[in-house]
């Protein structure tokens, strides 16, 4: 049913000097899925062969983080409105406190961090916008472009 439950469809990750991850869930369900994700969303999936368990994806994620920790530094999850993907994030990997300690436990919202400090960054979405890797590539470019707004 709509708006009864969140479900994680794909999963896009970037680092600083761009080493990507990305897949897709073959557990989520279409049934009564809100028309937006179905056009904006859906459409713009890889072939359904490629789509992977819940179980693989976070076995891939928690690699994918140990191969891209920076020495003595703790990873940042940065979102644009993140609110959902935090919470599918850590529903993933087992809740917020199951998180690899090398992973920050507070996620940076660069909208909220933008209204507190009254700062107006802006960057054209990308045509294909909606892809989860694309959105994590425009959220990273984003809060660079925060970050040398803010200094």
């Amino acid at each position: 049913m709509r708006g009864e439950h969140t479900e994680l469809i794909s999963l896009g990750i970037t680092t600083l000097n761009d080493i990507n991850y990305y897949a897709v869930s073959n557990e989520f369900s279409e049934e009564g899925m809100d028309p937006w994700l179905q056009d904006n969303v859906l459409l713009k999936l890889p072939p359904k062969h490629t789509w992977k368990n819940r179980d693989t994806i976070k076995q891939e994620v928690s690699e994918y983080l140990i191969q891209t920790k920076t020495s003595g530094k703790v990873a940042l999850f940065v979102g644009w409105f993140c609110s959902y993907d935090w919470y599918l994030f850590c529903s993933l990997m087992g809740g917020m406190l199951s998180l690899p300690v090398s992973v920050s436990q507070c996620p940076l919202d660069i909208r909220q961090m933008c209204i507190m400090n009254n700062i107006k960054v802006h960057l054209e979405k990308p045509k294909n916008a909606h892809d989860a890797l694309v959105d994590a590539k425009w959220t990273k470019n984003l809060y660079l472009a925060y970050l040398a707004t803010s200094v």
